[in-house]
């Protein structure tokens, strides 16, 4: 497998990745990583939370209503309250970052 010099990782890079793992053919494995994701997003506007121990947790979170300024001429903005989708990490996502992270530096 190569290393990839990118700062950016695309579905066609963790195919790839899946593929290896898994002894998937490319196709096969960007088909799976796709519905993956299709159904992480679904749970999630059902208003289910999806939790992968270690890895972390997809939520909806309500934000609620508040007021804003408008940087062009700082009058005031009503932002009405939303749902947006939150990430949680967990802590063996956590090490993993900072142990790679650290041996990169």
């Amino acid at each position: 497998m190569k290393i990839s010099t990118k700062k950016t990782a695309n579905l066609d890079d963790i195919a790839e990745l899946v593929a290896n793992a898994t002894d998937l053919d490319l196709k096969t494995a960007k088909k799976a990583v796709t519905a993956t994701l299709y159904a992480i997003e679904e749970k999630v506007a059902e208003g289910k939370k999806v939790v992968f121990m270690s890895f972390g947790r997809f939520e909806a979170v309500l934000r609620p209503a508040r007021t804003a300024r408008n940087p062009r001429n700082g009058s005031e903005v009503n932002v009405p309250e939303t749902w947006k989708p939150k990430f949680t990490p967990g802590s063996g996502f956590l090490g993993l970052v900072a142990e790679k992270r650290a041996e990169a530096n």
